[in-house]
């Protein structure tokens, strides 16, 4: 049988200078919504420590199985309640996020001016290191911006900028590992070649009122993709299209035997290529519908943010996409977890 405990470090400049102490009775907890601005939330009460500096330490929970501990994420305090109990102890409730939020606090406070040619990775590494994120996982690109950049208006989140030029590469949104290293990478869809974590029968694991949940337009679905980006840089439009004319997909121009068009206007991004490929991934997007779970098993470590989900030998079985979890810091209790699959029509 094993043996589960948690501790909650304070660092400072990354070192741990103490602990948080919080009442069994009422347990911190940690959630996770993927497609969130700021994914990661810390929530829970604490005595009073007279070691944190509340405004500039961070938090890290940090989950002990078996003797061998996982961090779960690194959070800096976003809101603090003061309460004392009857017997005059001073606690905190916090409500604590991963390291995004820095990059939402901050804002331009002048329009930035970046020329054409400059690399993406140039320009958004400039946002992360200028709030202080050195902890950094950024899969190479070699795009560059194709025209002279003053987009945004001052007051504008550095998170804001940042993730506008993710989308314009065909990247993900930035998210933090639970080691509290940014990660940017590009987009992929949940495959059998990405999962993390598997759950079945043997886990404890079990689905909570497992039901498909669709939603489907059928009226109103395009089966034809048109992109174009229109910018004075660029002496006439570029414009990708994206067919759906596959035989196996019942929205298909061959299927349907009428094309229905989508329009869709982007003000920047970095080539004809990616272009093409933001198309594609509309209409690809456009054949597909999810099916929603919810599951509870044994608390396990180690999840991150959209982590790839195989369930096998249950109601359902297949590979998953995680869009959320939460894990209450108390021995006993389980892990919930939010599962999407596409499902194509």
């Amino acid at each position: 049988m094993r043996t589960i405990d948690f501790r909650v470090d304070v660092l400072r400049a990354g070192v741990p200078v103490g602990t948080l102490t919080f009442p069994e009775s009422s347990p911190p907890s940690i959630s996770c919504d993927a497609d969130a601005e700021i994914a990661m939330t810390f929530r829970g009460l604490f005595l009073r420590s007279p070691v944190m500096d509340y405004l500039n330490d961070e938090l890290r929970p940090v989950i002990i199985i078996d003797g061998a501990e996982t961090p779960a994420g690194v959070f800096r305090v976003g809101t603090k309640l003061e309460t004392r109990n009857a017997a005059g102890a001073v606690y905190d409730q916090l409500e604590c996020y991963d390291r995004a939020c820095l990059l939402r606090w901050a804002k331009l406070e002048q329009r930035d001016f970046w020329p054409a040619g400059t690399s993406y990775e140039v320009v958004i590494s400039h946002y992360l290191q200028a709030v202080g994120l050195t902890r950094v996982s950024f899969t190479p690109t070699d795009h560059v911006l194709q025209s002279d950049r003053e987009d945004w208006d001052i007051g504008t989140p550095y998170l804001t900028i940042v993730n506008d030029l993710l989308a314009e590469i065909n990247y993900q949104t930035i998210w933090f590992d639970i080691r509290g290293t940014a990660i940017l990478r590009p987009w992929a869809s949940a495959s059998a070649a990405s999962i993390t974590h598997t759950y079945g029968v043997h886990d404890g694991a079990r689905l909570i009122a497992p039901e498909l949940r669709t939603e489907l337009d059928i009226f109103d679905r395009p089966n034809v993709i048109i992109c174009i980006l229109e910018n004075p840089e660029y002496p006439e439009p570029l414009v990708a299209t994206a067919v759906n004319d596959s035989p196996s997909s019942a929205l298909s121009t061959i299927r349907r035997g009428i094309r229905i068009p989508q329009v869709v206007k982007v003000d920047n991004i970095a080539d004809a290529d990616e272009l093409q490929t933001y198309a594609n991934r509309l209409r690809d997007q456009a054949m597909q519908t999810a099916e929603r779970l919810t599951m509870h098993s044994g608390i396990q470590p180690g999840h991150n943010v959209t982590d790839t989900v195989a369930l096998v030998g249950l109601e359902r079985e297949g590979v998953y996409r995680e869009t959320g979890w939460s894990i209450p810091l108390c021995a006993g209790s389980y892990m919930t977890h939010e599962l999407e699959r596409t499902v194509m029509i």
